[in-house]
């Protein structure tokens, strides 16, 4: 190849440099034009067929060039064409080039396309009516298969995955029938290894952090709010429903609590807390007339101290405190006190009257059995023999009929010998009352702090 240089002046005349070698005729040239740069390859020295000119303002112009470019640019330069810009490998499918394609509405417009083998990824701008004003766009075009647009960058900043007019800062759609996600992962088996998510806005941020197995808290997850007074809240329909305050209370259908409320369950007319397995379970409620406990699937209601039962109310409503099995309205397997001991029954004679005793009290836990005597010994129950105190026996007698001196001669193995004084005593005839202290139990403290 033979280089000449030429200097064009403004009349056309043309000042010709010859080679060091070679004649006139074919070769490459480069032309100095008032301030214009020309690199020329032609058969003529008046005839250029393919110009690459460079002009005042720093610019480049040219027809169809496919060239491989080496170097460094150091000031800005514009390549202006109508056709397309190549860069290719000579020795790969591998090749850069710049197409302006034929104008259709809401398509892209002066493609900047990174061919391999057919497979084209490209970056260009949206047109949008008449005006390529819709944001700029990635595509990508499989060998032998229809471009596709992967992401959109709209001209007010909002990022499209999956979607042509993403109406937030980035915003991902798909139609597959299949789960998509978006996912943060961090690989590392580090102390340090955790991934998150982070939300800011003015004076407050928020993140969703995951723990590594490599931390110290492995599968930990934590919602982290920054400001003093943040709270957290779940608003389906846009609704709030339920809410997390800033002291870490649990709000349901509410949105502040009272003091030394940790939980708080709110609705205007019935508010229930269902706990259960799937056979039984308990509900804690309110409504219109009251607060209540229920049951469902189950044979009792228990009450439980550091995981022991103390006390339960069974199917039946009966209430057994110290025991399992309680056969009565109310049964305590222990001691129990009261200011006053009474029982309420229909009254027996007067129609819608009740009848209320109260129990005769004593220093001590005492037992009594009374009964009619004709003869001379009464036989205490059997069971008074590990029942009661022997010691501690008192006896009362009342002679039916007629008065008799009569007195207890002996107690001794659980019988009571009854006697009466007088040569001519008749057969003895009597009513007794026969009290005495448990032995079973404790015996009572009768002033007490």
């Amino acid at each position: 190849m033979t280089i000449y240089t030429r200097q064009t002046t403004a009349t056309g005349v043309t000042n010709l440099a010859r080679p060091l070698t070679n004649a006139e005729g074919d070769g490459n040239f480069i032309d100095l034009q008032q301030n214009k740069l020309s690199v020329s390859e032609t058969t003529s020295l008046n005839t250029p067929l393919k110009v690459v000119t460079r002009d005042a303002s720093g610019n480049f112009s040219a027809g169809t060039i496919t060239a491989t470019l080496i170097g460094n640019a150091t000031t800005a330069t514009n390549i202006s064409n109508s056709g397309t810009v190549t860069l290719a490998s000579a020795t790969e499918s591998n090749s850069v080039y710049i197409t302006a394609p034929t104008i259709t509405l809401d398509q892209p417009v002066k493609l900047l396309n990174f061919d391999w083998y057919g497979n084209i990824f490209s970056l260009g701008n949206i047109r949008s009516g008449a005006t390529p004003s819709n944001g700029f766009g990635i595509f990508y075009t499989p060998s032998g298969g229809s471009r596709v647009e992967l992401l959109r960058i709209g001209t007010s900043g909002n990022v499209g995955i999956g979607t042509s007019s993403p109406t937030s800062l980035l915003q991902a759609e798909a139609t597959s029938d299949a789960e998509i996600s978006i996912a943060c992962v961090n690989n590392s088996t580090g102390v340090s290894s955790i991934a998150s998510l982070k939300l800011q806005g003015q004076g407050n941020n928020f993140s969703l952090r995951n723990y590594g197995d490599g931390t110290t808290s492995p599968n930990r997850t934590d919602f982290i709010s920054t400001a003093s007074s943040s709270y957290f809240t779940f608003s389906p329909s846009n609704t709030e429903r339920v809410r997390i305050d800033s002291s870490g209370n649990l709000l349901v259908g509410i949105t502040s609590t009272t003091a030394g409320e940790r939980a708080r369950i709110y609705s205007g007319a019935n508010s229930r807390l269902r706990i259960d397995t799937s056979t039984d379970g308990i509900i804690l409620g309110a409504d219109g007339t009251g607060p209540f406990i229920d049951t469902y699937g189950t044979n009792r209601l228990g009450f439980f101290i550091q995981g022991t039962e103390r006390a339960r109310i069974d199917s039946s409503g009966n209430v057994g405190i110290g025991t399992t099995n309680p056969g009565y309205r109310l049964e305590v397997n222990g001691s129990f006190a009261a200011t006053t001991k009474s029982f309420l029954i229909p009254h027996p004679t007067k129609s819608g009257m009740k009848l209320r005793y109260g129990s005769l009290e004593g220093p001590e836990n005492g037992v009594y059995v009374r009964g009619k005597l004709e003869g001379y010994v009464i036989e205490l129950p059997e069971y008074w023999a590990k029942l009661v105190d022997p010691d501690s026996i008192t006896v009362q007698l009342t002679p039916i009929g007629k008065h008799q001196k009569l007195y207890v001669e002996d107690i001794k193995d659980n019988k009571i010998y009854i006697a009466v004084d007088g040569f001519f005593a008749s057969a003895i005839k009597c009513f007794y009352y026969i009290l005495a202290e448990r032995v079973d139990v404790e015996k009572l403290q009768t002033e007490i702090e």
